[in-house]
């Protein structure tokens, strides 16, 4: 019922910036002061965000899950905005680690879901100059996460061998290293 004026689309983007903004300043709640006070509102009232105790101004996403969607949706955007670019999706996305984290969560999740497109953000992480180190970091240990990453890595045995085997050296480093889990 709130189609009139573009709403739909307005409401994805005001929430959307919200669970931007809270996990690039790792706070609680953020100020909705220079976003659109009737979309807010919205969100306000069908549960989506909420407001400080101490001032209205201050939202965030009524739920951790709310906020992790609008982020992996963003970062889905990014990657068709930028024509699958993972420098410009990298220098998007930055050092926030939030974002880190969504990312390596986007990459594992579209490993299972369309594995060609994960083979191109790989090959790219891996042969792409100027991707920084932990982005490119992030990329290798969401998919070494992933449950297809025995499957994964078999197909790309010719660039894990290839440059005196430095991309497989670096794989095992981060199996050991990012990969463990406690028992």
């Amino acid at each position: 019922h709130y189609l009139s004026g573009g709403m739909p689309r307005r409401r994805e983007e005001v929430f959307v910036q919200i669970a931007l903004h809270r996990a690039r300043e790792l706070t609680v709640y953020i100020s909705c002061n220079d976003l659109d006070p009737a979309v807010v509102d919205a969100l306000r009232h069908d549960s989506l965000v909420i407001s400080s105790e101490q001032s209205a101004v201050l939202v965030a996403p009524a739920h951790d899950v709310l906020e992790d969607w609008a982020i992996l949706h963003w970062i889905e955007e990014q990657n068709v905005t930028h024509y699958g670019s993972l420098s410009e999706l990298s220098a998007t996305i930055g050092t926030h680690p939030a974002l880190r984290r969504a990312y390596r969560k986007w990459v594992a999740e579209l490993l299972e879901r369309e594995p060609s497109a994960a083979d191109r953000i790989f090959q790219a992480a891996v042969i792409e100059v100027g991707i920084p180190p932990q982005f490119r970091d992030d990329t290798l240990v969401s998919i070494l996460k992933a449950p297809s990453a025995a499957e994964f890595l078999g197909r790309h045995i010719t660039e894990l061998l290839a440059n005196n085997k430095n991309i497989l050296m670096r794989v095992i480093h981060l199996l050991r290293v990012a990969c463990v889990t406690m028992s």
